[in-house]
């Protein structure tokens, strides 16, 4: 994996910041954000960058097996709470797949946008 710069303070599932060819991204544990155990990351552990609301952010992930949209119907899932990022779940290749808002997860990249060049820190 990429060296991640630590934020301070930051929340648990936030690993650090990343530079992306200049830009700055924050990057989160997909694991420790939905509520699973923490996973041990290595070299060619992936970082998915994802752009939602104008903003991007990167999501460390255990795998990954490719991107696709998603054909079957959505399913919204009433027992998860309004700001969980498991937006729905549907059915691929015969398995249950849990679909995340990019939006919902980005509130937790929008959170350590970074502030003035003058001020020291992340702003908010």
């Amino acid at each position: 994996m990429a060296a991640l710069a630590p934020v301070p303070d930051a929340p648990r599932f936030v690993l650090g910041l990343l530079d992306l060819r200049g830009r700055v991204v924050p990057v989160m544990d997909l694991r420790l954000r939905l509520g699973l155990s923490a996973a041990q990351p290595g070299l060619s552990t992936p970082i998915c960058v994802v752009e939602a609301g104008g903003r991007g952010f990167g999501m460390v992930a255990d795998a990954v097996t490719g991107v696709r949209p998603a054909l079957a119907p959505v399913e919204r899932l009433e027992v998860a709470p309004n700001d969980s990022p498991v937006a729905g779940v549907t059915h691929v290749d015969g398995r249950l797949v849990f679909l995340l808002d990019p939006e919902r997860l980005a509130r937790a990249a929008r959170s350590l946008e970074l502030g003035d060049p003058g001020q020291v820190g992340v702003g908010r």
